[in-house]
This record gives structure tokens, sequence and C-alpha cells, in this order.
């Protein structure tokens, strides 16, 4: 029997992929291991976005290669979007990996590692969802990625994931709805859809996302349903809507906007001006008083000028974003914005990266503190021995990406509960209360 160890980076699509192949690993009669000191082999899933995602996968394989020299029986597997990239390439400069494994079938990338010790596979046409579900490993913690569906057909400028995910897939409705109720039977008290995005949702049958919620909405469970993901120009009237009718699903919308200027949203193919934009903004906030809004923002991207800069920062305060994130510009080859002439300085792009970070913490600062004084439904999810304290999310605050709740007075709780907090005080950029009945 081996001992495999899936070290996964990038984003939740990934974990997901991780955790299906995982599962499909033990059933073969393999165990899944946390720990690399007890590991025969590791599968990197990597990420291939932009070039601080490929380095950072390249650093981590790197690090297995050295542990490899050490222990001649380990065995190093680079699979998912860096190899399915970037196949040929590593093939010839990183020959001392036991297999690079591009985005195939789960399972038959499961059935090659559990019988091969050399694993070379190469999908021209790259597999990103599974025809059927036949289980996943699951960890401890309370929340659940869920993908529904993976590709894009959209048209951004600087994105690369076209390139080498291929068209936009949506799994089969009855499959997720499955999924789903296995995971709330199983005590996930959080489930976040994901998908490239999620807009483009639409099974075989035709069912879109909307009809996907109306179904999750009537599942048994307390539990959550998440939306991550949302591109602007694919969000309509009638779409917030039927949102703000759901039961289980969260206020919480994850809309990447990418920038607030209309010069750079109309280069970066962005279809809605910042005034529809607004307009949309505007509209969902009257539906849904309570949502908290979530966007990213690409710094640097070609042509940007002060005044484009300047504007985007107007237009997350206008908007009044409450959790939000920056990502400096990367030159992806393959994409239109690759060609495009006026590229920023990377000195000049550090400097606007950096002032974009202290006008975000000095936002978010304001944005929590109006929460003093609320009383939350908080999901636990870990002690904190530092602090002592149990840590948990609201509705406000998606995993590993968001803010926390820090609970003060309590000894017994566990995680997975739900508690009320009333929110006290500020834990730096985190909310800290007390429970409250």
């Amino acid at each position: 029997m081996r001992k495999f160890v899936i070290e996964t980076l990038g984003c939740p699509k990934n974990e997901y992929d991780s955790s299906v192949l995982a599962h499909l690993l033990k059933v073969k009669g393999h165990e899944v291991v946390e720990d690399v000191s007890n590991a025969t082999d590791v599968v990197v899933n990597t990420c291939a976005f932009i070039t601080e995602a490929k380095k950072q996968s390249l650093e981590v394989v790197f690090e297995f290669l050295e542990l490899k020299k050490e222990r001649k029986d380990f065995r190093v597997y680079i699979y998912g979007c860096l190899a399915q990239r970037y196949f040929e390439e590593i093939l010839k400069e990183i020959p001392e990996v036991d297999g690079v494994i591009g985005l195939c079938d789960l399972e038959f990338i499961a059935t090659e590692l559990a019988s091969k010790e050399k694993v070379v596979l190469s999908c021209e046409s790259p597999v990103t969802i599974q025809k059927d579900f036949h289980g996943r490993f699951l960890g401890s913690e309370p929340f659940a990625y869920v993908k529904i569906g993976d590709g894009c057909d959209r048209n951004c400028a600087f994105c690369s994931i076209p390139g080498f995910k291929g068209r936009h897939l949506s799994r089969k409705l009855e499959d997720i709805i499955e999924e789903i109720e296995i995971l709330v039977k199983n005590g996930k008290k959080e489930i976040i859809l994901v998908d490239q995005d999620i807009t483009q949702f639409r099974d075989s049958h035709g069912n879109t996302l909307l009809e996907l919620l109306k179904q999750i909405d009537s599942i048994d469970g307390d539990f959550w349903v998440r939306t991550m993901y949302l591109h602007p120009d694919h969000i309509t009237v009638d779409m917030v809507k039927e949102l703000a009718k759901l039961k289980k699903w969260i206020h919480y919308l994850d809309i990447p906007i990418q920038h607030g200027s209309d010069k750079i949203l109309k280069n970066m193919g962005r279809i809605k001006s910042k005034r529809e934009l607004f307009e949309m903004f505007k509209v969902i906030r009257e539906e849904i008083p309570d949502v908290v809004l979530r966007s990213s923002f690409i710094i640097g991207f070609p042509g940007e000028t002060e005044e484009d800069f300047e504007e985007m920062l107007e237009a997350i305060e206008k908007i009044g974003f409450e959790r939000f994130g920056f990502f400096a510009y990367s030159n992806e080859e393959g994409t239109f914005a690759s060609t495009y002439k006026n590229k920023v300085p990377r000195s000049v792009v550090r400097k606007r990266f950096e002032r974009a970070n202290d006008f975000a913490a000095n936002f978010l600062q304001e944005v929590q503190s109006q929460n003093i004084g609320k009383r939350l439904r908080v999901l636990v999810e870990t002690f904190d021995s530092e602090t002592n304290r149990f840590i948990g999310r609201s509705y406000m605050d998606a995993p590993e990406v968001d803010t926390y709740v820090y609970i003060k007075n309590c000894n017994r709780l566990l995680q997975g509960d739900w508690v009320n907090v009333e929110i006290q005080s500020l834990y730096g950029v985190d909310l800290e209360g007390s429970i409250v009945k």
C-alpha cells in the first residue's frame, strides 16, 4: 500500500479536485496522509493563473525534489493547471519528477497513480469536471467547497485560464444536489459553490444557477450556502430579486469588477461601464439591504495612469465594498493584454500596490467598526491557543480570504457549532465579541 500526500495550491476549485482525487486513491486501496514524512508519494496540484502562482507551484515542487534526493523511493508528481499549460516544458526541464499529469479525468488519474510509478498524462482537451459524482475525501472543517463547473467562455484580456482550461462545462444538477445532501449529513454547515464564473452554470437540461440554488433551498438541515465568483457583466436585476427570496443562500456576493476606470474596463474586455456597475450595485443594495459585497481589482493593467488608479479607489469607496483584494497585473503569454503597449513599469505597480493595501487596511477598519453592537450568527471553526479564544465566521466572511470573529466568553464550543455573538470591539481588522442568547 502506498501513502499519498496531495499538496494543493491555488484556488478552491483545486481544493475540490484534490478532495475527489484523495477519495479515489483511498477507494483503490491506498492511504492519503497529511505528513509528508509518512508518505511514499506526493501529488502537487498546481496553479498557473499568474506568474506568482506559477513560481509558488515550482518552489513547492523543487522542495519535494530535494526530499526525493534523500529518500530514494519517494515519488513526486506535478498535476493540474501548471502541468496542463506547460506540459512539454516540464517534461524537458524537470526530468527528475516521476510524473506530469495534465487536467485529465480524475478516475483515470487515480487508476494510473495507483498502478504505476511513472505517470505521464497529457490531455489535449482538458477534463475540468467529472461526469458523475463518486465521492470525495472530507476534512474536519465545518465548510466544504463544491465545484459546480469549470472552464470559461469569457474573453477578459488579462486572463490566461480559457487557454488551458478550455470552454466552460457545468456539472449535472442532480449530482451537485446529491453531493450537498451527503455533505450536510456529514456535518458540513457551510456549502460554498465555486466555478470560474458561477453565472455560467447551465447543465445539459438547461438548469441555471438560480434553479440550482432553489433546489438546494429544499435540502433539509441547518446550513448556509455561499456563492463565489459572479461575473458582473452577467448579473441581472431579475437574478438579484430571485436571490433575495432564497432562505439558505447567505447575503454575500463576490463580484470581481477588476477596475473602476472606464478606459481600463474597456481594454480589459469587460462589458459594463462604471456607471452600469454603480447602477447594478445600487439595485443589489436596495433588494438585499444587509448584503456584503466582495470584489477584486487588478493594479497596473497596461495603460493604467495615476488618474485611472485613483478612479479605482474612488469606485471602491462609492460602491462601499465591505471586502476586497488587489492583484498586481501579470503579463501572461497568450492573452490579449500581453500584446498591449504602454506596460506600466513594475516599480510604479509596486508603489500603487502598497498604496492600495494601505487604503484597504484603513477602509476595512472603518467598515468593521460599523459592526460593533451588532449581533451576528457565527459558525465556530477553531480554537486559537495564542488568544485562548474560539474563532468563527459570520455570513460576512468567506474562509481563507476574509476576516474572523473572536469569541471571548466561552470554553465549551465545538467546531461546527452555531453561536450568536454580540460584537463589542475590533481585534485588528477582525471582530471580537461575546456569546449572547
